[in-house]
């Protein structure tokens, strides 16, 4: 995704207007026509509103003073800004470009001066990348897995970010209708924002809750249990705490796909644990289905093989695989994604349904890339212990 600014296209490392442009678009006093002002000097910054933008600068913000004399200025950081009309004591500035983190904000009219220190924080400018990335997802459980104890939730894994990352499949697949063992964990750096939890909201104003872990640096956590199901949205509310992040929310953050049904394939009865153990069927194929298809952007196939433990008394996973596939109602598991399988050993698997959503963050031109998952999972090859 692109951002144009002044003609210009935004990457990740913003796009700088020159010395000469900043300084031949700075005239001290150039506001609109009409405009009076009073011999009155400036002493005090009430506000600044937005107090935060983009290093890019170009931002229009209005600031509030005590009063307006003639012979203004406006500075961010000792850089001036544009003035572009005043209103009483009322200033709609455009921004410089500017340092990331906090700097002061310095008006002077009137022969007066004033100073909001750390009035304003410029943001590093991330268009064309992800500010925020992770997974809301329901989870609707099937067969053995709810004799485990697993109960139908909501679950959230949503990190804050800097910088890029890989498409969010990529982690399951490298390329679509295609499988692979394992996954692909993003090492995308985080952003420490100091704050305890952040609120989603669906669409009835509900709002929930959701923790800060500052060891995994995630928000993660389950939203309910039993409640919400297959397409709910979700929106995200202001951050809570005292985090430098701004307290906006994003609208939404996450489009749980619509309900479905998954026509598992039943690949034998249950067998007690000690006749499941010596056959190998993991060059075998199998197909698996779903009901209302094409209403997700893609499909994740998520599958666990158990395999038995070192003195063959209890299963443990064995190996983890995953696909990413277009949403057209059925997809073939390639023999060839097992090492081996064993006769009997339970199969979990998980069809998720995706969507994606993508809202700039006003902060700094990020891109919000959290999805929804609607994940209907089960063991589809059962055994008794």
């Amino acid at each position: 995704m692109r951002h144009t600014l002044l003609g210009c296209s935004l990457l990740l490392s913003g796009c700088w207007l020159s010395d000469d442009e900043i300084v031949d678009r700075y005239d001290p006093g150039a506001v609109e026509p009409d405009t009076s002002v009073s011999d009155v000097p400036t002493t005090d910054v009430l506000s600044v509103e937005p107090d935060f933008g983009t290093n890019s600068g170009e931002q229009l913000v209005v600031i509030e003073v005590d009063a307006v004399g003639e012979d203004l200025t406006v500075t961010f950081g000792g850089e001036f800004a544009e003035v572009v009309s005043i209103d009483g004591a009322s200033l709609t500035v455009r921004t410089p470009r500017g340092a990331e983190g906090a700097t002061d904000v310095v008006v002077s009219s009137g022969g007066g001066s004033a100073t909001l220190e750390d009035g304003y924080w410029y943001w590093e400018d991330a268009a064309g990348t992800f500010g925020t990335l992770g997974d809301v997802t329901f989870y609707d459980y099937r067969g053995d897995l709810a004799r485990l104890g697993y109960v139908d939730s909501t679950l959230v894994d949503i990190r804050v970010v800097e910088g890029s990352f890989d498409d969010f499949s990529a982690g399951y697949s490298r390329t679509l209708d295609a499988c692979q063992l394992g996954g692909n964990p993003n090492n995308t750096p985080l952003l420490d924002l100091q704050s305890p939890d952040i609120q989603l909201r669906t669409a009835n104003g509900e709002a929930r809750s959701v923790a800060y872990d500052a060891e995994s640096g995630n928000y993660s956590g389950e939203l309910s249990a039993g409640g919400p199901t297959n397409g709910v949205v979700y929106d995200m509310l202001p951050f809570q705490g005292t985090g430098l992040f701004p307290s906006f929310g994003i609208e939404p953050i996450a489009d749980l796909a619509g309900s479905f049904v998954v026509e598992q394939p039943d690949f034998n009865a249950v067998r007690l644990f000690t006749e499941s153990i010596g056959q190998d069927v993991g060059q075998n194929s199998f197909m698996v289905e779903w009901t209302q298809p094409d209403e997700a952007d893609y499909v994740i196939i998520e599958l666990v093989r158990w395999g038995p433990n070192a003195s063959n008394t209890e299963w443990q996973v064995a190996e983890r695989a995953s696909c990413v596939v277009e949403d057209d109602g059925s997809f073939s598991i390639p023999g060839s994604v097992w090492t081996q399988w064993s006769l009997g050993a339970p199969l979990d698997i998980y069809i998720s349904r995706v969507r994606t959503t993508e809202t700039v963050l006003p902060h700094n031109n990020a891109i919000n890339g959290v999805v929804g998952r609607s994940s209907i999972g089960g063991t589809v090859w059962q055994a008794l212990f």
